[in-house]
């Protein structure tokens, strides 16, 4: 449950991040989220 939370949230934010930028996602910037 908790992961899927997580996904979507992830999701969420590639898509917020994708609206003022080219689908192919680049090289973040900074870490979205740690490796947990």
């Amino acid at each position: 449950m908790i992961r899927a939370l997580a996904l979507a949230a992830l999701a969420l934010a590639l898509l917020a991040c994708g609206q003022k930028g080219p689908l192919k996602l680049p090289d973040p910037p900074r870490p979205a989220a740690p490796a947990s």
